[in-house]
């Protein structure tokens, strides 16, 4: 009962519109509201509600009571109202008004409301920057988490990537296999020209110009192979070391016994 009392109290000497607590949940409140009916809602535009808020709803809301109050009065302490005495309570109470505006009202807006409502203001305005900011960090920090994903996962794709091509037969192991495919298979002679190239690349995903070089050492054509040394040489035998490893592993001898007979002819003397 005290505490209705003394809000009361307060309501009617004009204190509780000024305090800065009530000020800061208005403003709180009031651009929270106006956030949801207009999304791009400035807090200077909360401002300038505010201010229309103590003159047109603080202010004529105080007043209003206050004329109330000594209309209840009269009426309880006259024994009668006429409606004559009526032009005279309007012309009182436009007196009252303007007495309470300069001496209260006014001064009150310039001197205590307005400077809280600044602070405010100014307070909300940093809170909002800061909730800003530590969005954006934590926006970064997601972001930045989701880089080291992403670098983890392309690093696990080079990384397969890479055992695969490790484990992948070399464009000359693939070239000589299907040579002695065709071999077994009675296709014509392989010709070491764009055409079979492109057939091949078509079948093996190879680069076209690696397939005739390949073909090119194995034929013979235009005087590759002949003549195999150093480090060359070395490479060559290696791959061919992987289709023969091929053919082992498929248990398939005659496809050794003419990779053989291929590899004498490449590395004759």
């Amino acid at each position: 009962m005290k505490e209705i009392v003394k809000k009361a109290q307060s309501f009617m000497t004009f204190e509780s519109q000024l305090e800065i607590g009530y000020i800061s949940g208005l403003f709180a409140t009031t651009h929270h509201q106006q956030q949801n009916k207009v999304p791009h809602w400035a807090v200077g535009s909360t401002r300038v509600r505010l201010i229309s808020h103590y003159w047109f709803t603080q202010v004529l809301g105080h007043f209003g009571l206050l004329l109330i109050l000594a209309l209840l009065i009269v009426l309880f302490t006259s024994n009668t109202v006429e409606l004559g005495h009526f032009p005279a309570i309007l012309i009182a109470a436009v007196l009252s008004f303007g007495v309470l505006l300069f001496s209260q009202y006014l001064p009150r807006f310039m001197h205590d409301f307005l400077p809280k409502l600044e602070t405010v203001t100014s307070t909300y305005q940093r809170e909002l920057a800061q909730q800003e900011i530590a969005q954006l960090q934590l926006n970064i920090g997601q972001q930045k988490k989701e880089i080291e994903r992403l670098k983890l996962a392309v690093s696990k794709s080079v990384e397969e990537a890479k055992k695969c091509r490790e484990a992948q037969l070399s464009n000359l192991a693939v070239v000589l296999i299907y040579y002695i495919f065709a071999q077994k298979a009675g296709l014509p002679d392989l010709k070491a020209d764009n055409q079979t190239s492109q057939l091949l690349m078509q079948l093996y995903g190879i680069s076209p110009v690696s397939i005739r070089q390949n073909l090119e050492l194995i034929t013979g054509a235009g005087g590759k192979g002949k003549k195999l040394s150093g480090r060359k040489a070395t490479e060559t035998r290696s791959r061919f070391e992987e289709a023969f490893q091929f053919f082992e592993n498929q248990n398939y001898a005659e496809g050794t016994q003419i990779l053989k007979a291929l590899e004498m002819k490449v590395f004759k003397p």
